[in-house]
């Protein structure tokens, strides 16, 4: 008899969804962060490099990364919003 149960590969997987999310939410947190800085000493405009590793754990799938990365800082209608393959991002905002 098998041990074998589709159930389990199922939650592993959306466990492994959950973790990769959550280390994107991170990553866009740094984003965030970044921006208010640079805001903070009178900037308009910054990159962003993102990084291989969150703590100890790899972005398996950079692509799919930045995509999600983009998707959720479009929805903040920046002046600029830019991805630049790998795993760059450039933002422009206005203070006006």
């Amino acid at each position: 008899m098998s041990n074998f149960n589709l159930d389990d590969l199922k939650k592993i997987n959306k466990e492994k969804k959950k973790l990769r999310e959550n280390n994107y939410n991170k990553i866009l947190q740094l984003i965030y962060n970044k921006i208010k800085l640079v805001n903070g000493t009178g900037g308009t405009e910054c990159y962003y490099l993102v990084p291989q590793l969150i703590g100890s754990h790899t972005i398996g799938d950079m692509s799919d990364c930045i995509k999600y990365l983009g998707k959720k800082l479009e929805k903040h209608k920046f002046d600029e919003m830019k991805i630049y393959k790998p795993n760059m991002v450039y933002v422009k905002w206005s203070i006006d």
